[in-house]
């Protein structure tokens, strides 16, 4: 199966999903979500139909017109007797406060995937689905999941620097290494030792493992800038950010988009979080630009009512009304596309 993704980073993709790569997923999803194929499951994220059908579960498809009229999909739920709902974190957060309490109370389990949910949506998902059990994987299209967390172990650990996605799951090996470092695709052992960061250093998150993609669909010059090889095993370069601590993972966003200040680095990512925490910021984030680090705001308020107190300095505030997310899932910042807005 080739899966098309355009990739966190902007550069496209063809992943290519042989039948053995699908089974390994198969079997680690099976054991994360718990399910016996008699649940009714409504799923928004196009490549876990397979994986539910493959279990002989009822699958109920929202469409993109439901978002915009909940109502809609309150029925559609109710009809098929919904216990169960999957979606990437935006979406998900787009609708749930509109379905009426007999929908609410009748699912069991919620999965979020496709891009980060903060400490502010944990909190607004476990107030209004707080009989069910609601769980976050992260991941990719070459590797899914790499961990799982519950919405609250998020809220247990938000004082901390990153975002809490759990316990990294038993079937990968991961490991962080030096962002700063240039390495080669092949890699001897000692040189690849020396570039793998201890905990808690902040570096990029590479991943090995069975269900963990090998190929891409003619696409060499991909697999080399993705891919480390070491003796027989090859590393999945995540292009993410984040450390380990205490046997659980915390992402601090993506590699290409920390603003480094001398040893320190400014992550958008942790950034997006405190922003939100501001009253009258709907959404906001940090972008360098040249040698200006900005400060940019989706709001309804003038800039000059706004408190913002971040932990480091920045040269200016630049309002915009609409900051771009990603066209797959509308979660993730497309920073490229902010880049080019701004300048």
């Amino acid at each position: 199966m080739l899966s098309f993704t355009s990739g966190s980073s902007g550069s496209p993709k063809i992943a290519n999903r042989s039948h053995g790569f699908l089974v390994e997923q198969f079997n680690v999803l099976k054991e994360v979500t718990k399910c016996n194929g008699t649940e009714n499951i409504c799923v928004g994220l196009a490549v876990v139909v397979l994986f539910y059908l493959a279990q002989g579960n009822t699958v109920v498809l929202r469409t993109s017109k439901m978002l915009k009229k909940p109502k809609l999909l309150s029925q559609l739920l109710t009809k098929y007797e919904v216990n169960q709902l999957i979606d990437s974190p935006a979406k998900f957060l787009s609708y749930i406060h509109f379905l009426n309490k007999d929908v609410t109370t009748k699912i069991t389990h919620t999965f979020c995937g496709g891009g980060p949910v903060f400490v502010q949506d944990a909190t607004e998902i476990n107030s209004i689905l707080n009989l069910a059990e609601n769980t976050v994987i992260y991941g990719s299209t070459e590797v899914e999941p790499i961990s799982i967390v519950s919405t609250k172990t998020i809220l247990k650990f938000s004082k901390n620097k990153g975002l809490c996605v759990g316990k990294v799951n038993s079937e990968l090996n991961l490991k962080i290494i030096d962002i700063n470092k240039k390495h080669k695709h092949i890699l001897p052992q000692h040189e690849f030792d020396s570039i793998c960061l201890h905990s808690p250093e902040v570096g990029e998150i590479i991943v090995s493992g069975n269900h963990v993609l090998n190929d891409y669909y003619k696409s060499p010059d991909v697999l080399i800038n993705q891919k480390i090889k070491v003796n027989n095993t090859l590393w999945h370069k995540t292009g993410d950010s984040g450390f380990i601590k205490d046997g659980l993972l915390f992402l601090t966003g993506q590699c290409d988009t920390l603003i480094q200040i001398g040893n320190e680095f400014i992550s958008p990512f942790i950034v997006e979080q405190q922003l939100r925490q501001i009253k009258g910021v709907k959404k906001g984030t940090v972008i360098k630009i040249n040698t200006q680090i900005i400060v940019v705001v989706e709001s309804n308020l003038p800039i000059k009512e706004l408190k913002i107190d971040l932990p480091f300095e920045f040269d200016k505030i630049r309002k915009i009304a609409e900051i771009p997310t990603d066209v797959r899932h509308n979660t993730k910042i497309d920073y490229q596309k902010l880049r080019k807005l701004l300048e």
